[in-house]
């Protein structure tokens, strides 16, 4: 593995190579550009790849006038790239992490899934561990970083509402194609759910976010999954044979069970981006993080009291980035790094799993 050339004391500015344009690179490079100590040095990409993925990668080299490779391995291997922005297709996000981290650098993955199957998973953890070892860090876009959701895990870890034992989380995002019958390749409905690299509908494309936030609060390990999918409010997603709705029940190593409703149910009156939240239920309180209101309120049964904070809604992209920079610079750790990928990745896997088998999942027989 190549040595970190990560370091705080470095006499130079930490280089980020772009690795794929094909999903949010445009919204992290900006926010990487404007961070103190870090370049963005290059783009690069795979050489068998969608034409329009290859269009996102010229037209993200041109706007930060960029050169732009598709010799990976040779992007990799630039000692001026410190750090590595992977927005690929999801299918590619395990490969490509993998080869990341052997090349001794820092990710910053777009969002989950990091992996596509239970192997995958485990070749990501066995990267995962070496990498950490040698100081790297890894992190991807996720909402353990809101505000609300910090202050909801302050609360739990005061003991303000008991044992965790049951947690709720609400992803409903309210747009989406609907019953749009658009045939056009370039729309990004169509060619987003097209099963070469999305291999699956909303559970794969924002589950993850739900999950995550589960477990993070809970503060246990996700041991079985039982999920029931379907396509009911989106035509594409239907054609597609692509779930837009799913009910995810979870049972945790601490005995604590979950919800997870996750959904794209567009509605344009709606008056938000999104239902997004989560609820907490401990021995003697509840606490429950509203991260797109956003609001956060803590109710203790046994004193009677309640607690309400307000916030404007948090840039969670921004908090991200900046959560992973400070942990590359400062040699700390991100909120969620490559262990928690791993782990909601295999929980990801066992929802299809349990989806196509229409039984309980227990996270073991992926092992």
């Amino acid at each position: 593995m190549a040595g970190n050339q990560s370091t705080t004391n470095s006499d130079r500015p930490l280089g980020v190579l772009l690795l794929s344009g094909a999903r949010h690179q445009s919204a992290f490079a900006d926010v990487l550009s404007r961070q103190p100590g870090i370049r963005l040095v290059a783009v690069a990409d795979e050489p068998d790849i969608p034409d329009w993925v290859r269009d996102e990668n010229r037209v993200l080299a041109e706007h930060w006038g960029l050169p732009y490779t598709e010799d990976v391995d040779a992007a990799l291997a630039r000692p001026d790239i410190d750090i590595v922005s992977l927005c690929s297709l999801y299918s590619r996000h395990g490969p490509l992490t993998v080869r990341a981290l052997n090349a001794g650098k820092h990710i910053f993955l777009d969002k989950q899934p990091m992996a596509m199957s239970a192997d995958e998973a485990r070749e990501v953890q066995a990267a995962v561990r070496a990498a950490e070892a040698n100081g790297q860090k890894l992190t991807y876009a996720n909402h353990a970083v809101n505000p609300t959701v910090q202050g909801a895990k302050r609360a739990i870890e005061r003991g303000e509402i008991g044992e965790p034992k049951a947690v709720f989380v609400s992803a409903i995002v309210t747009y989406g194609p609907g019953e749009d019958d658009t045939t056009d390749p370039n729309d990004k409905w169509v060619r987003g759910l097209d099963p070469k690299w999305w291999s699956g509908g909303e559970v794969i494309h924002h589950g993850g976010y739900a999950l995550g936030v589960a477990r993070y609060l809970m503060g246990s390990e996700i041991t079985s999954v039982y999920a029931v999918m379907a396509g009911h409010f989106n035509r594409i997603h239907r054609e597609k044979g692509s779930e837009d709705l799913a009910t995810l029940s979870l049972g945790f190593a601490n005995g604590g069970v979950g919800t997870l409703v996750i959904a794209r149910t567009p509605n344009p009156a709606h008056p938000s981006y999104a239902d997004e939240f989560v609820n907490v239920v401990g021995t003697h309180g509840a606490v429950t993080a509203d991260w797109e209101k956003p609001s956060f309120l803590l109710c203790d049964g046994e004193a009677g009291l309640g607690r309400r904070e307000m916030y404007g809604r948090a840039d969670t992209v921004t908090i991200v980035i900046l959560d992973f920079v400070r942990a590359v610079q400062s040699g700390g750790r991100p909120a969620q790094g490559g262990a928690d990928g791993v782990a909601e990745s295999m929980a990801l896997v066992a929802a299809y799993q349990s989806a196509r088998e229409g039984r309980v999942i227990e996270l073991s027989e992926l092992n």
